[in-house]
């Protein structure tokens, strides 16, 4: 499940928001073009000025807008870094190699920092990774682990229940 499921899915969720996405553009870029086309106008417009999604497949489409092998690593960051501090360094205190990547509130510093990239200097490639991320975490079904998913802000007490 590790490779091919994480990295399988992730990329096929990507590449279905990037079909979806071109699809909603060349929809708009069609109607501009027949508003335009009412309006006298000095330029020649192209074909290529309205990219469609039948004239690229949509993983080669995906590969012009982010760098899908960020992507991967992002769908299999959680386990990279999780199970080994787990399986090594708290083998006795955790169950499990869901630990601290594995939560909301690592997602959060990521997608943050990614936002923050993006504003201020146009990088996408750490949303890429923020996005591979979420989907390693939807996969995983962590809204069935609430402790490991919303930790440091609830605490599971020693029966297992959740309280604030």
């Amino acid at each position: 499940m590790l490779v091919f499921g994480h990295a399988g899915i992730t990329l096929g969720a990507a590449v279905l928001l990037n079909g979806i996405l071109i699809k909603r553009y060349s929809l708009r870029a069609r109607e501009n073009k027949m508003r335009q086309s009412f309006q006298p106008s000095s330029e020649i417009h192209s074909a290529q000025d309205y990219p469609s999604g039948s004239r690229l497949s949509w993983l080669t489409s995906l590969g012009n807008h982010i760098d899908t092998r960020l992507l991967l690593i992002g769908s299999l960051l959680p386990d990279v870094i999780d199970k080994p501090v787990g399986m090594f360094f708290f083998r006795d205190t955790f169950s499990s190699g869901r630990i601290f990547c594995h939560t909301l509130l690592f997602l959060l510093l990521i997608t943050l920092a990614g936002f923050y990239l993006y504003r201020s200097y146009g990088k996408t490639w750490m949303l890429t990774l923020s996005f591979g991320t979420f989907t390693h975490l939807i996969c995983d079904a962590m809204w069935l682990t609430p402790r490991t998913l919303l930790w440091p802000f609830v605490k599971g007490g020693a029966n297992g229940k959740l309280s604030p």
